[in-house]
Order: structure tokens, then sequence, then C-alpha cells
């Protein structure tokens, strides 16, 4: 049988076998094209924003094309408004941020109330 290279799960495996075997860039190159092929898919976004962090690709200009690991966890949590994984990521995020600006706090807090919901579900 051949391999649809179209097809998001194939990516998403190829994703996981990556990281497991420790390639974060492939890993990330990967889970970019499941975030293509299936942009409602919230665990690939909360894995790519994983990853990002795990190679620190924010601060990087090695990664300057690939969006920002908040990014990420926030496409997640549109999809899926009790994806703890990305709730948590997200909050860290926002703590580590410590932002004055209003609409950064608005969105910390309604970060929280969903993890908070998420984990009494």
């Amino acid at each position: 049988a051949d391999l649809d290279a179209e097809e998001p799960q194939l990516w998403w495996l190829s994703a996981l076998c990556h990281r497991a075997t420790g390639d974060l860039d492939s890993a990330l190159e990967s889970l970019r094209l499941v975030t293509e092929l299936s942009s409602d898919f919230a665990s690939g976004w909360s894995l790519y924003g994983t990853i990002l962090q795990e190679l620190d690709a924010d601060d990087d200009e090695a990664y300057q094309d690939h969006i920002l690991a908040q990014t990420a966890f926030e496409h997640a949590v549109e999809i899926d408004p009790s994806h703890s994984t990305s709730l948590t990521a997200l909050s860290l995020i926002y703590r580590e941020l410590d932002s004055d600006d209003p609409d950064e706090i608005h969105k910390e807090i309604q970060i929280l109330s969903k993890l908070d919901r998420a984990e009494d579900g």
C-alpha cells in the first residue's frame, strides 16, 4: 500500500516517533504538516507548542518561520476549550509574562477558569 503524504495521521505518527527518538526538529516539521492538513486537531497544536517549548524556539532565530508556542496552545484551546495540556501550558506562559496589560490579565483569568473547569469535569 502506498502512503498518502496528505494524510495527517501519517505525520502525527511521524511526529510521535521523532519525538520519542529525540529528533525534535523533525517532530516539529511533522507537526507543522499535521496542523496544516488537520487544522482542527487540538492535540496536534498542543504537541506543536510543546515541541516549540522544548526547543526554546520562541527565542531562537533558527525557528522564526514557526509560530510561537503560546499561539499553538491558544489554537488548541480554541478547538477544545477543555484541553488540559494546553490550558496548563498557557497558564504557565501567562504567569511568566506577568503582564500589567488588562487584556493579557483577562486572558490569563479565562485560561485559569477553563483549567479549573477541565480539572473538575
